[in-house]
């Protein structure tokens, strides 16, 4: 029972340190410092620890416990996978994409009979606790674009730009991630891959594209 959370532990220390360090240079130590503090607070803690390191956990580097390996279609308890075996597992057995990207939340969790009822939700393609706790955390921490996405009453959404210290410390995050995972701080690659999946102000797009050296788009069809 500790040790997950001792695990998760270690990854929380690493990845702060990496974007405490990260936001030095984007010229914003304090923000780097107070980084994801609100990890340490029980309701969040609890769910990301065991999602991410209980029995049947999906870990951050890509790979799966063993449990979950069995849960996912049968897979002997001694089978190792690392990320590109587990998306071509996934794949395999009818699913998407494994549960978490590398640096993102997108999940596409099996819908199976059988798994732990704190591991998923009414929809079967996630988990109760750990979507709660990660709601809580977009609320409390506005370096994460979903904190600057206002669903109205209406049905409307409108997207706000994000404050210059907040996107400051988005970039150091998504920089501190790789860095802490082994995938080096440079989050381009990944940007070009995952912003499909972002919603963003123009304003904001403009500015990543800026500090990524990346060509601004000529088209912007689903940006705000």
């Amino acid at each position: 029972m500790i040790l997950k959370h001792l695990k998760y532990a270690s990854y929380v220390f690493r990845h702060k340190w990496y974007v405490f360090v990260a936001a030095c240079r984007l010229r914003i130590p304090w923000r780097g410092f107070w980084h994801d503090m609100s990890k340490f607070r029980w309701d969040e803690w609890h769910a990301y620890a065991y999602h991410f390191y209980g029995p049947q956990s999906h870990h951050k580097d890509g790979t799966h416990s063993a449990t979950a390996l069995v849960e996912m279609g049968g897979i002997r308890p001694f089978v190792k996978t690392n990320a590109a075996a587990a998306h071509a597992l996934y794949k395999a057995l009818g699913y998407d994409t494994p549960v978490r990207d590398v640096l993102g939340y997108y999940k596409n969790g099996p819908a199976r009979v059988g798994l732990n009822p704190n591991m998923r939700n009414g929809n079967g393609n996630g988990n109760d606790p750990f979507d709660a706790a990660w709601l809580k955390h977009l609320h409390r921490n506005p370096h994460h674009w979903q904190h600057w996405v206002l669903r109205e009453d209406s049905g409307g959404t409108k997207v706000l730009e994000m404050s210059d210290t907040s996107r400051r410390e988005m970039l150091a995050d998504w920089m501190g991630a790789g860095k802490a995972l082994g995938f080096g701080d440079n989050p381009v690659n990944w940007f070009i891959k995952n912003r499909k999946h972002m919603v963003l102000h123009l304003g904001t797009v403009f500015w990543l594209e800026e500090q990524l050296s990346l060509p601004h788009e000529a088209e912007w069809g689903e940006w705000q």
